[in-house]
């Protein structure tokens, strides 16, 4: 894959996962309110809803390959994070997308219901239908679990990878620590104030793909080792020096 490829489909991630962010103070009810309160915000801001799975999925898709491919340019340098950073990171990814189509479900489960406005559990609980509590809260559960485990997980990946990059490219970790803080706060923060933390954490996370996606296509080239200080010196591939080779002709 080429560099600008790479940074593209990084940056698009980056982008996505920001959008989503973005939309989760919208229609994710804050800790206290109730079961019904809860799925009323949700119904109301569906729409939303949608834009935030849809954006999960795009980041995902996006930036699974750029994960994967900084960790094969990693693997000769230093193969434990590369392999503990990629595994976490695509793993983490795909935890994210089940949850979010999990929360999907919500509104699409449930067909029984011509006094609802919009069919599914999260309607049925609106509509005071005892039959369906259940099921809408094991999804909620089950979303609130693996989008939880996905996060980590990413945090983790992201830790990792960017620990391993520190010393030939710094950004990735300046986005992705301060993300990490955001997402821990939004954790113990009260009241409503938690969706807009955790969208914060999620908009700089976003930064932190395209970090990534611009160190991957930087290790594109091939690293040489200074004889004098055993300091690793990015030079450039046998290609690259034809290629300016060919120009200053």
């Amino acid at each position: 894959m080429s560099a600008r490829a790479t940074r593209y489909l990084a940056l698009f991630g980056g982008l996505a996962i920001i959008v989503a962010g973005l939309t989760v103070p919208q229609w994710l009810a804050s800790p206290g309110i109730g079961v019904v309160q809860a799925a009323q915000i949700l119904h109301d801001n569906r729409v939303l809803h949608w834009i935030y799975v849809i954006g999960v999925l795009l980041s995902a898709v996006s930036l699974a390959p750029v994960v994967i491919l900084l960790a094969i340019r990693l693997y000769r340098r230093q193969p434990g994070p590369a392999l503990l950073g990629a595994g976490a990171f695509v793993f983490g990814l795909v935890l994210e997308v089940l949850g979010a189509l999990v929360s999907l479900a919500r509104l699409g489960v449930g067909t029984n219901f011509p006094e609802a406005e919009f069919s599914g559990a999260v309607a049925a609980v609106m509509s005071a239908d005892t039959t369906w509590l259940p099921l809408y809260l094991s999804l909620t559960s089950t979303y609130q679990l693996l989008e939880l485990s996905g996060v980590i997980l990413v945090f983790v990946g992201a830790l990792a990878l960017s620990a391993a990059l520190w010393r030939r490219r710094w950004v990735p970790l300046a986005f992705t620590v301060p993300a990490i803080v955001l997402f821990v706060l939004a954790l113990f923060v009260p009241g409503l104030w938690l969706t807009t933390v955790m969208a914060a954490a999620f908009a700089v996370l976003g930064g932190a793909y395209g970090a990534f996606g611009y160190a991957t296509a930087r290790l594109n080239h091939r690293v040489e080792i200074d004889p004098d200080t055993g300091a690793e010196t990015v030079g450039q591939t046998p290609r690259s020096r034809r290629s300016r080779r060919s120009r200053r002709r």
